[in-house]
């Protein structure tokens, strides 16, 4: 009788420690999930910034090369109208 008392309390003693380890692993896994998700917003965002920098360069760019036309447009007619 008490070998199984013993052994009674021993397993129930395991099933505790086990069931925290349990619980422990389970925390661990929404913590590196939420890590995760966090993470991937941020990638997200930044990869949203560069590509919005980048749009706004881009039409800069284009702006700048229009302007510059037009301007070597507005010289070469009125060279033209010197002749």
């Amino acid at each position: 009788m008490f070998v199984s008392l013993f052994f009674n309390s021993f397993f129930k003693e395991i099933k505790t420690v086990v069931d925290g380890v349990i619980m422990n692993v389970i925390t661990v896994k929404r913590s590196v999930e939420r890590l995760i998700t966090v993470v991937a917003v941020v990638v997200v965002m930044v990869v949203v910034a560069v590509v919005a920098m980048m749009t706004m360069v881009a039409v800069v760019a284009v702006v700048a090369v229009v302007a510059v036309v037009a301007v070597m447009a507005g010289n070469a007619a009125g060279d033209a109208a010197l002749y």
